[in-house]
């Protein structure tokens, strides 16, 4: 049985999730992992930060070039780790500076991960960190975080009640009872 398949987002292009992403893949083992990551991140982010890591293995990384299905990621060659960019052209990416594009680009992985998960592509939605600020201010004014947002995408209408934040360790789990 092949391990599930979870979609993980850039967030923030300019922030820190291109380099947790790069430092995921560098970590990855192929078929001993218990998952098999699908990274939804802009080339030109990974690119940005890419010296700032342990080295990659660059050809490991398989660029796709429309979201994917099952059937098509079933045929990925061992050890290989599959990457869908969510805005598909290249662009400039200054790590730390969070602008107009890196909250668009934030956005567009956040939407193509909630779809992967949505058809059963992938199993769960991992989402690295996107800035509130950077996106309420230059895509979606009131965006407020993730967990609204995916509420939100989900049909869900009240915190506390229809869902809420949590976060899990292995000896801890914390969920945030008022926002």
């Amino acid at each position: 049985m092949s391990p599930p398949l979870l979609a993980v987002t850039q967030g923030d292009p300019a922030g820190i999730g291109p380099e947790i992403l790069l430092k995921l893949v560098a970590r990855h083992r192929g078929g001993e992992d218990r998952y098999l990551p699908l990274l939804v991140a802009e080339r030109s982010a990974l690119e940005a930060v890419a010296s700032a890591v342990p080295p990659v293995a660059w050809e490991r990384l398989c660029w796709l070039d429309a979201s994917p299905d099952a059937e098509r990621l079933a045929d990925l060659p061992p050890g290989a780790v599959p990457v869908l960019d969510p805005v598909r052209r290249p662009r400039r990416v200054e790590p730390g500076r969070s602008g107009p594009e890196d909250a668009q680009g934030a956005l567009c992985a956040l939407d193509a991960g909630i779809d992967l998960a949505s058809r059963g592509v992938a199993r769960a939605l991992v989402t690295a960190p996107v800035s509130k600020e950077s996106i309420a201010r230059h895509a979606l004014p009131g965006f407020t975080g993730h967990t609204d947002y995916l509420a939100e995408r989900a049909g869900l209408g009240r915190y506390g009640r229809d869902y809420l934040m949590a976060f899990l360790a292995p000896d801890l789990r914390v969920a945030l009872l008022s926002t």
